[in-house]
């Protein structure tokens, strides 16, 4: 009797314990996923991996690296990349945006935080040599607002963005890729073209039937385009 009262006393406590094994289990996966989603990750390089022709991609606000959106603007540079002999760098960013639901994003508030920024992208595609910068959206704003700062000497593109103006820019090339049926950032890129108009920052508008989105086609070309005149002026010097 007392030994089956004993029994059940062990077993009793052996559930306590394994369902206290299993809590702490759970507990520490969704820490670890927590940990993961919140910290920076690491870069991602697309395209051709062998090539000295270096792009950077600064993606827009998103939940995670991996979001589905992301996943599918990566694929595409992933291809234009491979396709024009090409690297493309997206290097994940650093910090999470409260006002923006807490999405990860490319702090650019004040000069402070921009430059902390450009710091931080520096520091992590070290010591490539850098072609240009692709910026969507979020990205994008952030590169509208450096290169109205900062002479950068290479092209920037900028995608479904726009961007408050900043007196008296200094010289770059900004190609600004708005989609005319973008519903978030259509009119306000027009305005920031017209701003920048008869100013150092030459901003070359290129209109696109789309949405919201990164477009293969006119990204493509204008990469190809900007790839082949960097070559003739390379040319030009050695002669």
């Amino acid at each position: 009797m007392f030994s089956k009262k004993l029994n059940q006393v062990s077993l009793y406590f052996y559930k306590i314990l394994l369902r206290a094994l299993i809590f702490f289990l759970v507990y520490v996966i969704l820490m670890c996923k927590s940990i993961a989603e919140n910290s920076p990750a690491n870069l991602t390089v697309l395209g051709d991996r062998t090539s000295h022709i270096v792009w950077i991609y600064l993606c827009g606000l998103t939940e995670t690296i991996n979001s589905p959106q992301e996943m599918h603007n990566r694929k595409i540079l992933d291809a234009i990349g491979r396709e024009l002999n090409l690297t493309v760098i997206a290097v994940p960013p650093s910090e999470r945006c409260f006002e923006f639901s807490n999405k990860l994003c490319w702090l650019q508030d004040t000069y402070k935080q921009r430059q902390a920024t450009l710091a931080y992208i520096h520091q992590k595609i070290h010591p490539n040599r850098v072609s240009g910068f692709i910026g969507f959206s979020n990205g994008g704003f952030f590169l509208n607002q450096l290169a109205q700062e900062q002479s950068l000497n290479v092209p920037i593109i900028s995608i479904g963005s726009a961007g408050p103006y900043i007196p008296d820019p200094v010289q770059n090339e900004l190609y600004l890729i708005i989609g005319r049926h973008d519903r978030y950032h259509y009119h306000h890129a027009i305005r920031f073209y017209q701003a920048m108009t008869n100013t150092q920052l030459n901003v070359h508008l290129i209109e696109i039937n789309s949405d919201h989105e990164i477009v293969k086609a006119p990204l493509k070309n204008l990469l190809h385009s900007l790839i082949s005149k960097k070559s003739k002026d390379d040319e030009s010097i050695n002669c």
